[in-house]
């Protein structure tokens, strides 16, 4: 049975796919708003505010997503993507080894 919060992130990551960010982030707040403690909400988030320019929020939202499980490689995948984007190239490069390193054939997706 799908929880509210994850209908929620499922319905962030269909508006994101859809170039609607302004929705995604909208939805993905009411994610974590049903359930802080899941990770997809806050990368939904970031995932959103990466695809609106907003690289200092996303950053933020894939922090707090590994803050609730360190060992992801999407979320760390994402998290690289803004340091990249951030113009910290070297931050990047260690956080999507890390995701490597947890997930040997993560291919990015």
């Amino acid at each position: 049975m799908t929880t509210s919060a994850e209908a929620l992130h499922l319905r962030a990551e269909q508006a994101a796919d859809l170039r609607r960010f302004d929705l995604a982030r909208e939805l993905a707040m009411q994610s974590i708003a049903a359930d802080a403690t899941d990770g997809d909400g806050y990368a939904s988030l970031g995932r959103a505010c990466l695809g609106s320019g907003d690289l200092i929020g996303a950053e933020s939202a894939f922090r707090q997503a590994l803050a609730v499980d360190a060992n992801n490689a999407w979320y760390l995948r994402g998290l690289s993507v803004c340091l990249r984007n951030l113009n910290r190239p070297k931050d990047g490069l260690l956080s999507i080894e890390q995701a490597l390193q947890r997930e040997p054939f993560y291919c990015g997706n």
